[in-house]
């Protein structure tokens, strides 16, 4: 099966992963965990009504609230500062694109590479990079923008 989406792949890890560590995960709090997925439940059939009556206003609320707690958490900082230093590179299938861009950034500290898993053809590619800090991620978003044609957007 093929999936178009990156975030599916993302939320389906738990179905990947070992199923004792997720029953001994699951058995040792049960009180706990039955409250959460009795609350998502809870929260998931509000969603489903909402649709249902094609409350547009609702729906986008909703969405509009999820975004601005998820904006607030602190996950995306480490010490007051952003803790990750994300460029996306919008790349062309071919063979040599990722060592072309690997060799411009020679000598920046590189932390994560990840290459979205995208097989069709008429899709380019997004190649993320993940820096150790804001001034590497600068001078390689100078770098791969000055060297290549490839659009290079920063995080």
């Amino acid at each position: 099966r093929r999936f178009a989406a990156g975030g599916f792949r993302d939320m389906t890890r738990i179905a990947e992963s070992e199923p004792g560590m997720w029953t001994s995960i699951l058995l040792s709090n049960p009180q706990a965990i039955l409250e959460r997925i009795a609350d998502f439940k809870e929260r998931l059939d509000q969603v489903a009504e909402t649709i249902q009556a094609d409350n547009e206003k609702a729906i986008w609320s909703f969405f509009h609230e999820g975004r601005k707690h998820r904006k607030e958490m602190q996950i995306h900082q480490r010490a007051g500062r952003d803790s990750a230093y994300d460029l996306f590179i919008d790349v062309p299938d071919k063979e040599g694109v990722i060592l072309e861009i690997l060799q411009l950034l020679q000598g920046i500290s590189l932390v994560n590479i990840h290459i979205n898993e995208e097989n069709r053809e008429d899709i380019h590619g997004i190649l993320q990079m993940t820096f150790k800090n804001a001034e590497d991620q600068e001078r390689a978003q100078t770098l791969i923008s000055q060297a290549t044609s490839y659009t290079v957007l920063a995080r």
